[in-house]
């Protein structure tokens, strides 16, 4: 399993993104292509807000917004489980608005 980037986000967590769940993020979401990669490195590094999932709370959806994507301007959802300091990528994915949750980070 290669990784394709491993960064420490803004709640001081490393995070990862491996070739595998590449692989099912760009299956399942058609609408994004490699360039997501960068993005959602950019996202976990300066994310515009951090929301704990309601039906998970050791998964964390990074945020943030970019005007121009697939479908115009959206938010880009970044799905984090993190286990203790370490974390990994879900899944990724664009929508209209900030997910509903506990804010555990907002961009002053």
């Amino acid at each position: 399993m290669e990784i394709l980037f491993e960064v420490e986000c803004v709640l001081g967590k490393k995070i990862r993104l491996t070739d595998e769940r590449w692989q099912h993020i760009y299956h399942k979401h058609p609408e994004v292509d490699e360039s997501y990669i960068k993005k959602s490195e950019e996202t976990l590094l300066k994310p515009d807000t951090i929301v704990k999932n309601r039906k998970d709370p050791a998964e964390f959806l990074y945020h943030k917004y970019y005007p121009k994507t697939y479908f115009g301007g959206r938010y880009l959802v970044v799905a984090v489980k993190h286990l203790n300091s370490d974390g990994f990528i879900i899944t990724l994915y664009l929508t209209s608005k900030v997910k509903i949750g506990e804010i555990v980070w907002k961009k002053s």
